[in-house]
C-alpha cells in the first residue's frame, strides 16, 4: 500500500514539487509522472524506517517539460492515476500556494506602486478560471486642477493572457493621466504616471521567476567598457594580428528605485532570458547580463540603486547604430524640398 502524503491541488507551482513525501507500507513502491499520454518519469523507491518516500528535486524535471507557462501532469502510485496537477512555472520558493495565488494576483513578483511614464510599454500577465473582464481605474488631472476618475474597459477572457497595459492605452483629452490601477478579478496592478520621466537608457523586457514577460526601465548612469583579445604573429617579418575578438559590455545603473521595483530588478539578476526592449514593446536584442549589483539595505536613509553589467548575446557583442537626420516630409511629399 503506497500513497502521497504531500498536499497535492489542482494548480500548483513547480516549487511546490522540490520535495514529495509519499507513505509505503510495502518493501517499495512505484512512482510515475506522465504528461499527456508520454511517461516522463518512473522510478522504484524503497521506504525508510518509519515507511516514508521523500522525492526530491521534480520540480527541476517538471520545468524542463512545461511550455510557456503551463502544463498538465499526471501523478501515479503503483500504475494507479492519484491527481492530474496543472503545473505552474515559479522558478522561486513562494509563500503562497498557486491554487490561491493565481486567483489573487497577477504573475509578477511586486505588489507594490510602479512608476511609468507615457511611451513606456507595461505588460501583466494571470490566468483567469473563467471568463474576467480586466478594467484600468485611471485618475486623471484636470486643467483646473481637479481630479477625476474613470473606469476604462481592456479585456475580457479566459484562460492564461498576458496583457498590453501601457500608459498610452487610457490616455483622455480631459485631463493628464496621473496614475492608474489595473483590475482583474481580486488581483491589482498600480501606476504612478510620471509627468517628466527620467531617459531609460536600456530598458530590458525578460521572463521573470513565473516565465511572464516582465520590464523595467533604467534611469541611471550607463558605462561602456569594450575589451579586446589580441592574436599575433611574425609573418614574413611584420609582427601581424591576424585575430582580434572584441567584448562590448555595458553596465547600467537602474536609478533610484521605489520598493515596487526592486523584486522586479532582483527577478531581472536571476533572469535567463532576457532582451533590450524597444520603444513598440517588442523584444530587440537578446542580452547576457554577467554581473549584478543589487545589495541594498533596509536604512532609512538609502534608496537601492542596483547596477547590471550585460553585453549582447550575439558573438559580435558590438554594435554600430545608424541615426538617420530627421526628416521634414514623408515619403508623400515631393523630395524637391527637403
Amino acid at each position: 500500500m503506497a500513497s502521497i502524503v504531500s498536499d497535492l491541488h489542482a494548480k500548483m507551482f513547480t516549487s511546490e514539487f522540490a520535495l514529495l513525501k509519499c507513505a509505503c507500507s510495502d518493501e517499495s513502491m512505484t512512482f510515475a509522472i506522465k504528461k499527456g499520454e508520454v511517461e516522463i518519469l518512473s522510478q522504484t523507491y524503497f521506504p525508510d524506517d518509519a515507511h516514508f518516500v521523500y522525492i526530491y528535486d521534480l520540480d527541476r524535471l517538471l520545468e524542463s517539460y512545461i511550455g510557456e507557462y503551463s502544463d498538465s501532469f499526471t501523478l501515479i502510485v503503483n500504475g494507479i492515476p492519484v491527481k492530474t496537477v496543472m503545473v505552474i512555472r515559479c522558478l522561486t520558493a513562494i509563500d503562497e500556494r498557486a491554487e490561491t495565488f493565481h486567483r489573487d494576483y497577477f504573475f509578477t513578483p511586486s505588489t507594490a506602486e510602479r512608476d511609468t511614464a507615457l511611451g513606456r510599454y507595461e505588460t501583466v500577465t494571470m490566468y483567469c478560471d473563467e471568463a474576467t473582464m480586466i478594467t484600468a481605474e485611471c485618475t486623471y488631472l484636470l486643467p483646473d486642477g481637479s481630479i477625476k476618475s474613470k473606469i476604462k474597459p481592456l479585456l475580457y477572457f479566459t484562460g492564461w493572457k498576458a496583457a498590453d497595459v501601457s500608459p498610452a492605452k487610457f490616455v483622455d483629452s480631459e485631463g493628464r493621466l496621473i496614475s492608474y490601477v489595473v483590475k482583474a478579478g481580486s488581483r491589482r496592478a498600480r501606476y504612478r504616471v510620471l509627468a517628466n520621466p527620467p531617459e531609460a537608457n536600456p530598458a530590458f523586457i525578460f521572463r521573470n521567476s513565473f516565465g511572464c514577460w516582465e520590464t523595467i526601465y533604467l534611469t541611471g548612469a550607463r558605462q561602456l567598457t569594450p575589451s579586446y583579445s589580441r592574436s599575433n604573429a611574425n609573418i614574413e617579418g611584420r609582427n601581424i594580428s591576424y585575430d582580434i575578438e572584441e567584448t562590448m559590455t555595458l553596465k547600467a545603473f537602474t536609478g533610484p528605485l521605489r520598493p515596487g521595483m526592486v523584486p522586479v530588478a532582483l527577478d531581472l539578476a536571476r533572469a535567463k532570458e532576457i532582451y533590450l526592449l524597444d520603444s513598440d514593446g517588442n523584444a530587440g536584442d537578446r542580452i547576457t547580463i554577467t554581473e549584478a549589483d543589487v545589495k541594498h539595505t533596509n536604512e532609512d536613509d538609502t534608496i537601492p540603486d542596483f547596477a547590471f553589467t550585460y553585453r549582447r548575446s550575439d558573438r559580435r557583442s558590438a554594435l554600430i547604430s545608424m541615426n538617420r537626420p530627421p526628416r521634414i516630409f514623408d515619403n508623400t511629399f515631393d523630395q524637391t524640398y527637403e
